[in-house]
């Protein structure tokens, strides 16, 4: 559940924050509700979505994720995993939050021994080593320029999440190149967001696994509400009747 947080009246003048698209810095504060008493939580962008956007069907997970590597990218936001658990840590946190009464302490932080930082980087990662400042994970991040490489994410995820499970072992290696290219993380949650999307295509329809990511087809639009015989989908149907609606009251009027 949601937490009360503080908000500092200069955040609106913040250069940095400024700097980011609109939907961003709105993301920003909610993710602060997200978070436990000590600014860290589990790096699942369906969690994150489900608790920061739980009726707004538009943003997804995959968007979450791409606006959780922006806010990496910016400093204030650390994505690392300890021993297989993706977390996610508010950077200099105690600056910013003091709770009252804070409850347990239930994730390791981005200092600890075993922890491995998640960076836009195809090379190897390596446990976090810097200095950091006490409660407040105050270390600057220097990450390479590449694709964004998501730690721990297998093909095991991927196989859960597709619901045509055929030619598991052309499926691994269709698996292997696909994750020299693309974040895997990004592949799994299109790959959950076709399978869990109510306007799919008939399961037939479907390409297998391996078709699927030879073509790279995470890269596709989600799938579209179908058109009616007359070629109009549903929004724009609710659209026109409302419109129809405005001119009648209009006429009445």
């Amino acid at each position: 559940m949601a937490k009360t947080r503080m908000m500092k009246p200069d955040l609106r003048w913040s250069e940095k924050v400024a700097s980011w698209p609109i939907p961003v810095r709105y993301f920003w504060t909610l993710l602060w509700g997200y978070v436990d008493d000590h600014g860290k939580g589990k790096d699942n962008p369906l969690l994150v979505k489900a608790d920061c956007f739980p009726l707004d069907e538009d943003i997804t997970a995959k968007t979450i994720d791409e606006w959780l590597w922006l806010l990496s990218e910016s400093g204030v936001v650390i994505r690392y995993e300890v021993d297989g658990t993706r977390l996610l840590a508010i950077r200099n946190w105690a600056e910013h939050q003091k709770p009252q009464h804070p409850g347990k302490d239930s994730f390791d932080g981005p200092e600890h021994p075993s922890a491995i930082l998640m960076q836009p980087s195809c090379s190897p990662h390596e446990p976090l080593t810097p200095e950091l400042s006490r409660g407040g994970f105050g270390f600057e991040v220097e990450s390479e320029k590449g694709a964004h490489h998501s730690v721990g994410v297998t093909f095991d995820e991927f196989w859960d999440v597709w619901g045509r499970k055929v030619s598991r072992s052309e499926a691994e290696k269709a698996w292997a190149k696909a994750v020299k290219v693309a974040d895997p993380m990004v592949i799994v949650l299109a790959a959950q967001a076709l399978w869990e999307s109510p306007y799919r295509p008939e399961k037939q329809f479907i390409p297998y696994p391996a078709t699927w990511l030879n073509q790279r087809r995470w890269e596709d639009p989600p799938p579209e509400p179908p058109e009616d015989k007359r070629g109009v989908t549903p929004s724009a149907r609710a659209q026109r009747t409302v419109m129809l609606a405005t001119e009648l009251l209009e006429v009445e009027s």
